[in-house]
C-alpha cells in the first residue's frame, strides 16, 4: 500500500504473521510462554524487549502462567500461619521462661529530653509506687499499679516486680525524638538505645539481674 502523502510504502507482516500489536504479541506470547523458551521470553519480556510498555504488559498478564493454583496459594497461606504461631508460641515460651517461682523482675527506664526541666518530672519513688504498689495507691494508682494489673489479668499466678532506675537525660529536645510522629521514627529508637548503652557504662547496673533465663536478653 501507498501512502499519498509521503509516498512511502507501509510493509505487510512477513510468513504467516499476519497480526499486528496486542493480537500479535498476544498469540506469540501463547506459544513462546509454553515452549522450553517460556523462561527466556518471559525474562525478555520483563526488561522491555522491542514491545511497547503497553504490549508488554498485555503480554505478561496473558501469557504468564500463574505459579500456584488456588489450593497451592491457600496451603502456603495456612502454612505461613502456621510458622509465625509456632514463632510467637517460641517467644512467649522465652518469656515465660525468666519467670522463676511466680515472679518476674521488670525494668523501667525513665528518660528525659533536653529540653524537660527535672523540677517537672515525678521522682523515682513516685513511679515505683505506680508500678509496684499491692492493691494501688490513692493518689498515684487509684485503679491499681502495674503490679496488680498483671496479677489479677494471670488469677494470683504472675508477681512483676518493677525495678526504677533514675531519670536518664538526654542530649536532643522532646520534638527531636518525636520527630511529628509521636515517636514512631527511628529517632526514638536512638533514644531507647542511648539510654541502654548509659546503663550499660554504669558499674553499678546489670543488665544480669533481669535475665533470669540467661538468654542474653532482657525477660
Amino acid at each position: 500500500e501507498v501512502d499519498g502523502k509521503e509516498g512511502k510504502k507501509e510493509k505487510k507482516p512477513s510468513g504467516g504473521d499476519k497480526c499486528r500489536g496486542l493480537i500479535c504479541s498476544f498469540k506469540k506470547s501463547r506459544r513462546l510462554a509454553n515452549s522450553s523458551f517460556g523462561s527466556i521470553v518471559r525474562s525478555m519480556l520483563r526488561g522491555g524487549g522491542a514491545l511497547h510498555d503497553h504490549e508488554r504488559d498485555q503480554v505478561l498478564e496473558d501469557s504468564v502462567p500463574a505459579v500456584l493454583s488456588r489450593e497451592e496459594q491457600r496451603e502456603r497461606d495456612f502454612d505461613l500461619a502456621r510458622r509465625q504461631l509456632a514463632a510467637e508460641r517460641a517467644d512467649r515460651q522465652r518469656k515465660l521462661s525468666g519467670v522463676k517461682d511466680g515472679k518476674m523482675l521488670n525494668l523501667v527506664i525513665p528518660i528525659q529530653f533536653a529540653d524537660h526541666p527535672r523540677d517537672d518530672l515525678p521522682p523515682e519513688h513516685m513511679i515505683q509506687t505506680m508500678f509496684n504498689a499491692v492493691n494501688g495507691h490513692s493518689t498515684l494508682a487509684p485503679t491499681g499499679s502495674v503490679r496488680d494489673a498483671f496479677y489479677q489479668s494471670s488469677y494470683g499466678q504472675l508477681t512483676v516486680v518493677s525495678s526504677v532506675v533514675p531519670w536518664i537525660k538526654l542530649p536532643q529536645p522532646q520534638k527531636y525524638y518525636a520527630g511529628g510522629k509521636s515517636g514512631f521514627v527511628p529517632a526514638f529508637q536512638e533514644a531507647l538505645r542511648g539510654a541502654l548503652n548509659f546503663l550499660e557504662n554504669d558499674p553499678n547496673f546489670s543488665f544480669k539481674d533481669f535475665d533470669a533465663n540467661g538468654d542474653g536478653r532482657i525477660d
